[in-house]
C-alpha cells in the first residue's frame, strides 16, 4: 500500500499515467494494478554481494537500509548498485541516506534530492 508525498506528487504530475498504473484511494492508500505489477521484478538480495543473475536494473529502491551499514559497507553497496543499474538508472534511498558523501558520489546525480532519488551517470 502506497501513501504519502511521492504518491500525491505522481498523481498530480501525471494523472493519466497514475490512473493507468494504480488503484485505490487517498484514505486507504494505493496499490499497483496487477498488470503493472507483473512488469516488476521483486528480489531479496545481499546488498554486499555482486548479483549472480538479472540486471541491469532500471531502478533500485532501498529505504533506510544503508543507515545500518558502516562507511566501507555503504561504499561497497553504492559501487555494486552502480554496476547493477542500467545507463541512467535510478537509485531510491531512504530519508536519512545519500550517495553524496560516498566514494561513488561522482557516479550519480541528484534526480529529486528531497525524495532522495539519484540517477546513475
Amino acid at each position: 500500500c502506497y501513501i504519502g508525498r511521492p504518491v500525491a506528487r505522481f498523481k498530480k504530475e501525471d494523472p493519466e499515467l497514475f490512473a493507468s498504473q494504480m488503484v485505490g484511494d487517498d484514505i486507504t492508500g494505493y496499490r499497483l494494478k496487477p498488470e503493472a505489477k507483473r512488469r516488476i521484478t521483486f528480489r531479496l538480495h545481499n546488498l554486499l554481494e555482486r548479483l549472480k543473475s538479472g540486471g541491469p536494473f532500471d531502478v533500485v529502491f532501498l529505504r533506510n537500509v544503508l543507515i545500518y551499514f558502516n562507511k566501507p559497507m555503504q561504499d561497497r553497496a553504492f559501487g555494486l548498485f552502480h554496476e547493477s543499474l542500467c545507463h541512467r538508472g535510478f537509485l531510491g534511498l531512504g530519508s536519512k541516506e545519500t550517495v553524496e558523501f560516498s566514494a561513488f558520489a561522482g557516479l550519480y546525480e541528484p534526480f529529486d534530492k528531497s525524495e532522495r532519488i539519484f540517477r546513475k551517470l
